[in-house]
């Protein structure tokens, strides 16, 4: 198919150079003046006329504006069938460019992921990251004016020599803003967790629509009603003019909860939403396979902001922690061996117990984030729209059968740690009881923390601290049974260990998307 953008000279393929802020063609190496240059028919700044790929796999749409075809799909990784079609797609009316070229934004890449520890072979390679592509995200800028007066009392203190004086007056705010601009991505398929870690979009770059600048970049369609994120703009536009308006003190010091409920009352009242604009605004994305799962890397092209998923390559970190736990080994035994001393058996099972609350405590945390996360409770664009979000159904039987198990732990573990403290106080054998009862304190956060999540990492913590704690309470008959049980004990915290590396790299990555719906239209913001 023709390009959308021939050059002028020899009828070669534009392409917008970060670097030189203008056209530049791929053939020649012409320039050509952004706001001075004519497109082809199909492209204007009401229309994009563009071919639209779906992938089959996740459902997910890109819209290639002039570039070649697609390799595979952003959104899920697949090298998969796209199934092309024709569309005409309506313009947004605003757009920030890129700012940041390729170059640059690959070697701050490189240099940030060779920074983590155990990255996964693959991930961090030029040949993967090369695969990062130029992308423009649809958002809505929700608009509000606001012209109000504000007045709450403040305080001023001063002293002499002889006098300690205290100044109280009406503090009067003039707040006259005549746009404030609230941005939410108005994409399904960029989660608003991402969205906020690379934002904010530097606002004063914002340009009126030209499509010139889509020339060699893929672009995104909206997918999220208008409405979406009304009432999240509102509240932040709210939040944003109180904290203007209540640094506007002139020196004096107000009451902070009285001040701040009688200015947010004011601006509520007085803030008038305006418009809905849309817009289009620049990432760097890439899409890493990991296992059954994806790894996103995103770049915000105006600012260099990172976000990235960073999974651990279980292989490194073993064989790190076997180098280390050796070195702590030996200089154990050495300064055992130096200082003459002995550890007791229930003192040890204290450490045990400590050990395994403290991975339940941990693998929870990833596994209750992982749980909000796959469920998209902070994620309302996933849904697309207000009336899908309240009827979408989060498995309210499993929900049930998870705070069950939950309930019976808390119960055993409140009961085992009672009889613990009875014997203790019994026998004034306190070895390693403040390690126990702070990994009984871990063990019963762990059921707060884990939430409706995978539960897997909670149980084996939990069946770790229970040998270790019966461990405490029984009798032996000799020392080889109590070597037993802490070597069981042992046993049960490094698959708890393997299993949080399992529950972490969930937490660090994503599921293959699937999007069920395709709305909103950009057009009309």
């Amino acid at each position: 198919m023709a390009t959308m953008f021939p050059c002028p000279d020899c009828g070669g393929q534009l392409r917008y150079s970060i670097e030189d802020k203008k056209l530049k063609c791929v053939s020649c190496g012409s320039l050509v003046d952004v706001n001075e240059y004519t497109p082809d028919e199909r492209i204007n700044e009401t229309t994009l006329n563009t071919n639209i790929f779906t992938c089959s796999t996740c459902g997910g749409e890109i819209q290639l504006i002039d570039n070649d075809g697609m390799e595979f799909c952003p959104f899920c990784g697949n090298q998969t069938v796209m199934h092309e079609k024709f569309s005409a797609v309506g313009a947004p009316k605003y757009i920030i460019p890129f700012s940041i070229g390729n170059q640059l934004i690959k070697h701050n890449f490189e240099k940030y992921s060779n920074s983590m520890h155990f990255i996964p072979n693959g991930l961090n390679k030029e040949e993967n990251i090369e695969k990062m592509v130029r992308m423009y995200i649809p958002y809505y800028i929700y608009r509000y004016k606001i012209d109000t007066d504000i007045k709450y009392e403040g305080e001023k203190d001063c002293s002499t020599i002889d006098y300690f004086i205290t100044d109280t007056a009406e503090i009067n705010v003039k707040l006259k803003v005549g746009d404030v601009m609230i941005p939410y991505d108005a994409s399904q398929s960029f989660s608003d967790t991402i969205a906020a870690n690379i934002e904010p979009f530097p606002i004063n770059y914002l340009q009126p629509f030209n499509p010139n600048y889509l020339a060699g970049s893929f672009v995104e369609n909206s997918s999220v009603d208008l409405d979406m994120y009304e009432d999240d703009a509102r509240e932040y536009a709210i939040e944003k003019l109180a904290f203007q308006a209540l640094n506007d003190d002139c020196g004096y010091t107000a009451d902070a909860d009285i001040a701040k409920r009688t200015v947010t009352e004011n601006i509520k009242e007085n803030l008038k939403p305006t418009d809905i604009s849309g817009a289009y605004f620049p990432v760097y994305f890439l899409t890493t396979k990991f296992k059954d799962r994806v790894a996103y890397s995103i770049v915000n092209g105006a600012n260099g902001e990172i976000y990235a998923d960073v999974p651990i390559d279980k292989k490194k970190m073993f064989i790190s922690s076997a180098i280390t736990s050796v070195i702590v080994f030996i200089l154990l035994f050495l300064f055992n061996n130096l200082f003459n001393i002995s550890f007791k058996i229930k003192g040890l099972c204290g450490v045990s117990a400590f050990f395994s609350g403290f991975i339940a405590l941990l693998g929870s945390y990833f596994s209750g984030k992982t749980d909000k996360a796959e469920k998209h409770k902070d994620d309302k664009g996933f849904f697309i729209s207000k009336d899908i979000k309240k009827t979408y159904n989060y498995g309210t039987m499993q929900n049930a059968a998870k705070l069950l198990l939950s309930i019976l732990i808390v119960l055993a573990t409140s009961y085992v740690a009672h009889l613990e403290l009875i014997k203790m106080k019994e026998t004034y054998d306190y070895s390693g009881g403040i390690l126990f009862l702070i990994g009984t304190v871990f063990i019963l956060l762990s059921t707060l923390l884990v939430g409706f999540g995978n539960k897997k990492v909670l149980f084996y913590g939990f069946a770790g601290w229970m040998i270790a704690s019966l461990t405490r309470l029984l009798n032996y008959p000799n020392d080889l049974c109590y070597y037993a049980a802490l070597f069981a004990s042992f046993l049960v915290i490094l698959i708890s260990i393997n299993e949080i590396i399992n529950e972490y790299n969930r937490f660090a990555t994503h599921p293959i998307p699937q999007f069920f719906k395709k709305g909103g239209g950009i057009e009309n913001a």
